[in-house]
């Protein structure tokens, strides 16, 4: 069992719109769903909900097994956690995407491995997107533990 969680899938953010973002986002709720995981959407406050085409994902999905929690800064793996342990979700292995892959997908990821050090921390970059452009290999150099895995090819399609 995992946790995923979707990190700012919001209009405000731009490569939220990317067809490949969501597509790949949408997969990755699908099998969460399938697994019974649980699943976080983090959104950065102000900005707005997370699109509907992606909340679409957990309408029929059992409303205990998913949460949407507001964060204030890049980083949101303190609102992560807070969220994991009010809902007793699974914490040994934790799946992220999302945008933006540059930002607030590699600081939550630090963040996350930084404060739960036993946790397996998985980057599924088919479902990520950003507004740089960033490669794969500048984005693992951004990781900076050792329990980040990064899956799948960045399909990072630069909006500058």
């Amino acid at each position: 069992m995992s946790t995923l969680i979707v990190i700012d899938m919001q209009k405000e953010f731009i490569a939220s719109s990317f067809p490949h973002v969501i597509r790949g986002v949408r997969k990755q709720i699908k099998e969460a769903r399938k697994r019974k995981d649980g699943i976080i959407f983090l959104e950065y406050d102000l900005t707005g909900p997370t699109i509907k085409k992606v909340l679409d994902g957990v309408s029929f999905y059992d409303k205990q097994k998913w949460k949407r929690v507001k964060k204030e800064d890049d980083d949101g793996s303190k609102e992560a956690i807070n969220a994991l342990k009010e809902k007793q979700f699974n914490m040994n292995e934790l799946i992220l995407c999302g945008v933006n892959a540059e930002a607030c997908v590699q600081r939550t990821a630090n963040g996350l491995a930084k404060r739960l050090k036993k946790s397996k921390i998985i980057i599924q970059l088919e479902a990520c997107g950003g507004e740089e452009k960033t490669t794969t290999k500048e984005l693992k150099n951004m990781l900076n533990r050792k329990n980040i895995t990064i899956k799948g090819k960045h399909k990072q399609k630069s909006i500058k």
